[in-house]
């Protein structure tokens, strides 16, 4: 019996850490619900959900105002024209990573997102490298600069 307890347990887990929920928030407002599959030169990838089923796409941080991470999944519109766009065209950016409970942390040059961590290079010491844990992360906020 504790045995079945303790798969159950862990099982619940994966399931947890392999469901991540994102919300991605454009330059025109326009909003999808999604989870990231990773970001790096200057192309966000996510895998969203509509009702004619689940759509991966490319969408460039030249075109993100902020990634919230949360637990919404499904978009009930059609896929955005954004879904599916090619390659970015690398814009200088200001990010500002905001921490659950609202502290926000000096503004820096991001770098990727991966499963587990946001990564940011800070602005002034290119060299240093920053990661945040995602479950600690609540938005990431974009500015053109």
């Amino acid at each position: 019996m504790r045995v079945r307890w303790c798969f159950a347990i862990a099982l619940a887990l994966l399931i947890c850490k392999s469901a991540r929920s994102d919300t991605i928030t454009l330059n025109d407002n326009e909003s999808i619900n999604g989870s990231i599959v990773g970001m790096s030169d200057g192309v966000l990838k996510l895998s969203a959900r509509f009702q004619s089923g689940e759509k991966v796409g490319q969408i460039p941080i030249s075109n993100i105002q902020s990634i919230e991470f949360n637990q919404l999944t499904y978009n009930t519109t059609a896929p955005s024209k954004v879904m599916g766009f090619g390659p970015a065209h690398p814009v200088a950016m200001g990010v500002t990573i905001v921490l659950k409970g609202g502290e926000k942390r000096e503004t820096c040059i991001l770098a990727t997102i991966d499963a587990d961590s946001v990564h940011c290079k800070s602005k002034d010491v290119p060299q240093k490298d920053t990661s945040y844990d995602r479950t600690d992360v609540l938005r990431i906020q974009f500015s053109t600069k």
